[in-house]
């Protein structure tokens, strides 16, 4: 099936996500989303795809604005607002462009693939050369200490800030990248996502690792159901491409999460608990109303001066900031995902949305700031499309 415009334009927009970080507050996924605002006003409709969405956006801009008379930092509010408005435009016309395009799954997961395998260009040379872009806030030369054996560690942080912040933007990537593979049977797919899990395990992320395991695992699961043929060929495939690239990296793969493991911190970390239990604090203080937008940290800073004032988590980001009843909307949205993934017929959507949503609470504890990435928005917006695929084709 030949592509259309909208067709290009979703996946431009997907592929910008790969520039990450770049720009600071004039991301190049912004920037990009502001300028295509023209063609979604002049396609956007109030239908009922779009309603539901399109009301929240109102109400969650409204609650915000509302907040910014009880939140500690009404400057960082108001800047809060100008983001969600700009990832809230990108979230619509992802879905919106994605209602136009002629074949809107091949393109935002090829948009998806493309953003993928133009990090892992400067993912590898971050490993072979500890050299980093300047946007990395780790440095070349980090070390570990294991046992008094100095571990040079190699990590990969992209244009994503931190190592987290890159394994997290892979996590949300790969089910997209699996739907490739069992939708075109294709190589290119294979090799980034064997790729990917090199660059996760170089970062020795816990959160990245279990939630690798688990997408393989899932998988697996519902390849057997596509025959045996099917089976066969991508397991042949995998085992073949993760073979080269294990025998190329050596043994220095699996140094920073063997030291992680024989230290005992691979599967515990107390300080997550204790800044999950302040933003707790935060919620109860504010009688479930949240700290209002751009006041989270400032109210964590307020109950430990001293300790990190970021959640590392999606779900607590959102409950400590927005209150109650922003966060059950969420939780309601993934519900009725997950509820679509059991009644969608075909099998490659419905793998790549169990990918993406059992696994959630596992990657949504890597990295923090999930609220103010736009990938983020981008990967529910490209959920919302593949979950709804048919209903969207019968409006057409």
């Amino acid at each position: 099936m030949k592509c259309n415009k909208y067709d290009i334009l979703a996946t431009l927009l997907l592929f910008s996500l790969g520039f990450g970080g770049i720009g600071g507050a004039l991301q190049v996924t912004r920037i990009l989303a502001i300028i295509l605002l023209p063609v979604l006003f002049s396609k956007f409709s109030s239908g009922c795809y779009m309603r539901n969405y399109f009301n929240f956006f109102l109400f969650f801009i409204g609650y915000c604005s509302f907040s910014l008379l009880w939140t500690p930092n009404k400057a960082e509010g108001i800047v809060e607002i100008i983001y969600f408005v700009v990832h809230f435009i990108l979230f619509f016309e992802i879905i919106v462009f994605s209602y136009r395009a002629s074949n809107p799954l091949d393109s935002i997961s090829k948009g998806w693939l493309i953003a993928v395998c133009m990090t892992l260009v400067v993912a590898l040379w971050e490993i072979t050369t500890d050299n980093h872009l300047p946007i990395s806030i780790q440095e070349s030369g980090d070390t570990m200490n294991a046992g008094g054996v100095i571990i040079y560690r190699k990590f990969a942080s992209v244009s994503f800030g931190n190592y987290n912040g890159y394994v997290t933007f892979l996590c949300f990537s790969l089910p997209f990248l699996f739907y490739r593979v069992m939708k075109n049977k294709c190589l290119f797919s294979i090799v980034a996502i064997i790729l990917s899990c090199v660059c996760i395990l170089f970062n020795a992320s816990r959160g990245g690792l279990l939630s690798v395991s688990l997408m393989f695992l899932i998988y697996i699961f519902f390849l057997r159901k596509q025959g045996s043929k099917v089976y066969m060929y991508s397991l042949l495939l995998l085992l073949l491409v993760g073979s080269f690239v294990f025998i190329q990296f050596g043994a220095g793969l699996f140094e920073a999460i063997i030291y992680r493991a024989e230290n005992a911190t691979l599967y515990s970390d107390a300080s997550r608990f204790e800044i999950w239990g302040r933003v707790w604090q935060v919620f109860l203080s504010t009688c479930g109303l949240g700290s209002g937008v751009g006041g989270l940290q400032d109210m964590m800073r307020q109950l430990s001066p001293s300790g990190i004032s970021i959640p590392h988590n999606l779900f607590l980001e959102i409950v400590g900031e927005f209150g109650i009843v922003i966060f059950l909307v969420f939780i309601l949205f993934l519900i009725r995902i997950f509820k679509q993934a059991y009644r969608v017929k075909n099998e490659a959507i419905r793998t790549l949305l169990f990918l993406s949503l059992v696994p959630l609470p596992i990657y949504s504890i890597i990295n923090s700031g999930y609220i103010f990435n736009t990938y983020v928005f981008s990967a529910f917006a490209s959920l919302v499309v593949f979950s709804n695929y048919e209903h969207l084709k019968s409006l057409r």
